[in-house]
């Protein structure tokens, strides 16, 4: 015979103490008994009022159905796969869908715990129930976030290399043709540069709703970066490929923005593309490669073109290209000609330099300094990133040497070729011992992709130099896999977020909850936050409000060359 069910009076064996907590958490709190043979339906004696508020039932209402109210059908009274054994204690836990007394629908964190009596029986259990319905939002928002670009609401890089490399694996299996379109607006930075970036971001989402406009709804596509954007076809023939580069190009042509009363701008696109067919042995960066070289085909042949990728005649022509790119970079490690600029990274209190990025500029024939994207892509391709990465930080731990001040420090980006080959390290910590400078003062930015694809291969490397004390950053937190379980197991110091969510953050809801997210967590996690590309005041004062600790942009100093902007102790 089982023993009477408890009809809502005081709990046994509990001190005023447990009374109170359980009548007054803030989380929903429930108590039920079990009939240890199973004659009697399980029932609901106990309930707090934040449960009541939660849900809107009266604790009479929750005690005679709770358990359909609070979903407990779906936890099982004996030992399953579900089950949870913790400590000696077995729970379940799971995140499920409850009705309000108004009908509507929340979502709640539900956690069951099991209490046994001295035989072992099941005699109550314990429900905490918590509502989870904003954090899911944020989460939602937080993925979509992670695939997709702000500005233009098209899924970014990352996840279009992932559809691309879906696209290659089933034309493999089924013999299917498809393409890539790499596409590049022309002298687009002019239109930054003369009418400001909220005239750019205007013309991109344009841009992007014509690209969405022109495609099928089968067709995936992508902001790359910047002005950059690709689509790609699936199941489609060449000269499909060409006829859809075509019909842009004549809808980019028409295409116009007002940047002022009676004055509209417009561009033109060049286009490469790439086929994909079946077992040609290729993955989803070199496809998107060969269609950014097609594309550079383009640019070469006066813009506002197609060009599409043979690997044939036309290879030849873009492995000369590419020798020239990597003859220049080897004379110019030789002869220490390229040059160093350096760029402040100030605390956003009292706005005083702690660090400043070195930035690596290369001089063209005609006097003016090249920015690393256009040769360190030819680096990469002629295994030249490495030695790059060494003489800047040669000259990094040189300067360092000059710079009195033991609180500053100087930061340098470096590849994933550096960084997976632990010899580089050795040499590194060989040029500190000798230096004397304190490694602590030396950070490493590395992208965010980078680090995430490398950090396997890139362990003894960050060890050995963390073990002097030298510093990790994450570079462009955001732009790529923005997967939060990453950070947590990433042994860095600061996290750098993205430019693109820093930039917008004013303007941008979105951005907003991305920067104050992410600036909680990392905090949370021990790190430092830094902002790039704080463009203007306004946006400098936002990420103080949002708790960011280092801000760097042009609203707080543009690059100048090294002797003229680092702090150095002496004339040399």
């Amino acid at each position: 015979m089982s023993q009477p069910f408890d009809d809502g009076g005081p709990l046994p064996n509990r001190d005023d103490i447990l009374h109170r907590g359980f009548a007054q958490s803030s989380v929903g709190l429930a108590i039920t008994e079990v009939d240890p043979t199973r004659q009697q339906e399980e029932r609901i004696v106990r309930v707090n009022d934040a449960l009541v508020d939660m849900l809107g039932f009266d604790a009479d209402d929750l005690r005679a159905h709770g358990r359909s109210l609070l979903g407990l059908d779906q936890f099982t009274l004996e030992p399953g796969s579900k089950r949870i054994i913790r400590r000696g204690r077995d729970f379940e836990e799971t995140e499920l869908p409850l009705v309000h007394k108004d009908g509507r629908e929340l979502w709640a964190a539900v956690h069951v715990d099991t209490i046994r009596d001295e035989q072992g029986e099941v005699r109550n259990r314990a429900i905490r129930i918590e509502d989870i319905g904003e954090v899911l939002a944020n989460d939602r928002s937080l993925r979509y976030l992670a695939d997709h670009d702000t500005l233009t609401g098209l899924i970014n890089r990352r996840r279009f290399g992932e559809e691309v490399q879906r696209t290659i694996e089933t034309s493999d299996r089924f013999g299917d043709t498809g393409a890539v379109l790499f596409l590049d607006l022309d002298h687009f930075k002019h239109v930054n540069d003369a009418y400001g970036h909220s005239a750019g971001d205007a013309y991109l989402t344009e841009f992007a709703g014509l690209l969405r406009d022109a495609t099928r709804s089968t067709d995936i596509v992508s902001r790359l970066s910047g002005d950059e954007f690709a689509i790609l076809l699936a199941r489609t023939t060449i000269d499909d490929a060409k006829a859809l580069a075509a019909k842009i190009r004549g809808m980019t042509a028409d295409l116009p923005v007002r940047v002022a009363p009676n004055l509209d701008f417009r561009l033109t696109v060049s286009i490469g593309i790439a086929e994909i067919t079946s077992g040609a042995s290729e993955n989803a960066a070199d496809l998107l490669v060969d269609a950014d070289l097609a594309m550079y085909e383009a640019k070469q042949a006066g813009r506002d073109a197609v060009r599409v990728y043979a690997a044939a005649a036309e290879q030849r022509e873009h492995m000369a290209a590419r020798l020239a790119w990597a003859t220049r970079i080897r004379t110019a490690l030789e002869t220490d000609a390229f040059a160093l600029y350096a760029q402040p990274i100030v605390r956003t209190g009292d706005r005083r330099p702690v660090l400043y990025e070195l930035l690596l500029r290369l001089p063209d024939v005609d006097g003016s300094l090249l920015l690393p994207s256009a040769f360190l892509y030819a680096a990469g391709r002629f295994g030249l990133e490495a030695r790059v990465d060494v003489w800047i930080i040669e000259r990094a731990i040189s300067y360092l040497a000059r710079m009195p001040d033991q609180r500053v420090g100087l930061s340098v980006n470096v590849s994933g070729s550096l960084i997976t080959d632990a010899a580089n390290a050795q040499h590194i910590a060989a040029l500190l011992a000798t230096s004397g400078v304190d490694p602590s003062r030396l950070l490493f930015e590395i992208v965010e992709t980078t680090f995430v694809d490398t950090t396997a291969n890139a362990d003894e490397f960050i060890e050995i130099l963390r073990a002097l004390g030298c510093r990790f950053a994450l570079d462009d937190f955001g732009a790529g896999y923005s997967s939060f379980h990453h950070l947590k197991r990433l042994t860095v110091d600061i996290v750098k977020l993205d430019g693109e969510f820093v930039r917008n953050a004013v303007g941008s809801d979105s951005d907003r909850l991305f920067v104050r997210t992410m600036t909680d967590l990392t905090h949370g996690l021990g790190m430092t936050v830094v902002a790039e590309y704080v463009v203007d005041e306004p946006t400098a004062e936002l990420m103080s409000e949002l708790g960011v600790d280092l801000l760097q942009g042009y609203a707080i100093s543009r690059p100048g060359p090294v002797d003229q902007v680092l702090p150095f102790g002496d004339a040399r």
